[in-house]
């Protein structure tokens, strides 16, 4: 087969998998993650894989906004792209960056998946389909529990809370909670100084649900 040569861009290291995208695949494919470095955890994913001309080479995107560097990527943690779907194609399951350092610190964010697959040679967010709802259900639980329980910056967790319910249509329901963490006020007991990292602000509700819309939850 023709080969293919992947140009990678790394400011800090790069790593290389190799195996068969699909389970019937008769060639392997090569996966490169170039890692940017920096607090965000960027990177840029190019794929090697086979056609019927010879190899060709894709760098995964999510949407054209990312310009094809993906953030929050462990290439350690990563798992090898699946049929998640069942639409016959890798799948990889990345972090939703778009609530990063929107509602808490950068380190306070809550990262729900975020699907993207290759489809005819490019990347396609897939993370509306309903075949996903299994992933989402069970980072909901995770989000939920943290939304419901951590004393600082909570309102990162609720609002990946509030995104995995709204992939599930239960978005009604995650409001439902929210609402009671805000009648909490303060999340720390028996102080008398309540920091404002120690409550949700009276402002998130309604920049979250702007936010929702904005990112195409529904």
């Amino acid at each position: 087969m023709a080969p293919t040569t992947l140009r990678g861009e790394p400011d800090v290291a790069a790593s290389i998998a190799i195996g068969k995208l699909m389970p019937g695949a008769v060639h392997p494919s090569l996966i490169m993650i170039s890692e940017d470095g920096g607090s965000g955890g960027c990177a840029q994913i190019d794929v090697g894989m086979p056609g019927r001309a010879g190899y060709r080479s894709v760098r995964l995107s999510a949407d054209k906004s990312d310009r094809g560097t993906l953030c929050e990527v462990d290439p350690a943690s990563l798992e090898w792209p699946r049929d998640l779907t069942g639409h016959h194609r890798p799948e990889f399951v990345l972090r939703d960056t778009r609530f990063a350092c929107r509602f808490t610190s950068c380190a306070g964010t809550w990262y729900p998946p975020r699907v993207v697959a290759l489809a005819r040679g490019q990347g396609v967010d897939v993370s509306n389909d309903p075949a996903l709802a299994p992933l989402y259900r069970a980072d909901m639980v995770k989000a939920r529990y943290a939304c419901e329980h951590d004393e600082k910056e909570a309102q990162g967790a609720c609002a990946g809370y509030a995104a995995d319910a709204s992939r599930l249509g239960r978005l009604a329901e995650a409001w439902r909670v929210i609402g009671a963490q805000m009648r909490r006020g303060c999340r720390v007991p028996f102080s008398d100084v309540c920091p404002d990292i120690d409550r949700i602000p009276a402002s998130f509700p309604a920049e979250l649900a702007a936010s929702l819309e904005k990112a195409g939850f529904r």
